[in-house]
């Protein structure tokens, strides 16, 4: 027969479904009363070990009779109620804190806002400025390209004369080479028998040289036939030629010499034409170098108050930028207050309804022989709660 060393199977523990429900336990009205009030308190200025302590002895303030309340019991309450009327305050004055800095803010914005339309206007004053300013340096322009055109013309007028008069200066001489070269000697008969074709010449050459003088053609055509003849056969009549001649040849050189002595006078007045044109474009462009100057400052005027605009249209952003977040900042300290106010009302009905709920409870007789036996462990609770209370009174 084989051994029987098989072991036996242990009995296996029912399996719990995990469909099962699990029923939670009742939440304590007085904690979940509380609740509100212990997340208040987390938000506040108290410590946060101070808190835990509340946290965990506040409850039993609220379980039992007043008159059974230990000492630091009612501590917890004058400790919880002070902290919650201290975090109200705390609330208040970040309150007015956030007014004032929305009341700030808002009087920065108007401020800058203001400085912004007036730093505009200035912008737009220069601006006008500038544009008066350069319509004048165009006009100051034109003066200059006018006065440059009357110098070129006086300038081309002098020139012109200069060529003028350096004929005049020559005319005298021309005339006197003509008396020379051949007035004297067909006057005097130089010329030979044989070279009367040399004589004509020089006699057509003659009369061509006096027409521009304006002498009459008759007296021209007497003398050129009195100069065919010779100086000792020439009649009365030849004589009568050549003194009327001799007249207008003196008269035509006294016409020379007055247009030469006239030449330096008018040459003259050239010159001091030429020195007031001059004088007037060097006016005109002394006139158009200001205004360019005038021009340029009030350009560069112009930019740097432009610049100092642009700086006053971004404060005025920054400003905005500031009183959004101030409003926010007070939207938010408005709530918290008001959450604040909710808080302590909640818990000083709570404080209310207990005390009430004592003034309205018979009291029972205790038997004077009854004896409560201590027990430990509640005794080193309730001792435990006391160190607690004591530190946060401290």
């Amino acid at each position: 027969m084989a051994p029987q060393n098989k072991r036996q199977t242990a009995a296996k523990a029912p399996v719990v479904s995990k469909k099962a429900k699990v029923e939670a336990a009742p939440e304590d009205p007085v904690i979940a009363q509380l609740t509100p009030i212990f997340d208040a308190l987390a938000t506040s200025k108290l410590p946060a070990p101070s808190c835990q302590l509340l946290r965990a002895a506040l409850p039993h303030c609220f379980k039992g009779a007043v008159d059974e309340l230990h000492e630091y019991q009612r501590q917890v309450l004058e400790l919880a109620t002070a902290s919650i009327k201290a975090d109200e305050d705390d609330k208040h004055t970040s309150l007015k804190a956030a007014e004032e800095k929305e009341k700030v803010a808002s009087t920065a914005v108007e401020t800058s806002k203001a400085d912004s339309e007036a730093a505009k206007k200035l912008v737009d004053e220069k601006l006008e400025q500038l544009d008066n300013k350069t319509k004048e340096v165009a006009d100051a322009t034109a003066e200059v390209e006018a006065a440059t055109q009357a110098v070129d013309l006086a300038m081309k007028n002098k020139d012109a004369f200069l060529v003028e008069k350096a004929a005049i200066m020559a005319e005298p001489e021309a005339f006197q080479s003509v008396l020379t070269e051949l007035w004297e000697p067909l006057k005097s008969s130089s010329f030979g028998a044989k070279e009367y074709r040399k004589r004509d010449k020089a006699i057509a050459q003659l009369v061509e040289k006096l027409a521009p003088l304006g002498i009459e053609e008759s007296l021209l055509d007497g003398v050129a036939a009195a100069l065919k003849q010779r100086q000792d056969k020439r009649d009365g009549f030849a004589e009568t030629a050549f003194k009327f001649l001799l007249e207008a040849f003196e008269k035509h050189q006294s016409l020379l010499a007055e247009r030469v002595a006239g030449s330096s006078t008018k040459e003259q007045e050239h010159e001091k034409a030429v020195v007031e044109v001059e004088s007037k474009r060097s006016e005109a462009q002394e006139k158009l170098a200001a205004r360019e100057k005038e021009h340029e400052q009030l350009q560069n005027d112009w930019a740097e108050l432009e610049t100092e605009a642009k700086k006053a249209q971004r404060a005025v952003l920054d400003t905005e930028s500031d009183l959004k977040e101030a409003q926010v900042e007070l939207d938010y300290a408005k709530v918290a207050v008001g959450s604040a106010l909710e808080v302590t009302e909640a818990f000083l009905k709570m404080k209310e309804r207990k005390e009430v709920a004592f003034a309205e409870e018979p009291v029972e007789p205790v038997a004077p022989a009854m004896e409560i036996e201590a027990v430990p462990d509640v005794v080193a609770s309730l001792e435990t709660e006391e160190t607690s209370t004591a530190a946060i009174v401290a």
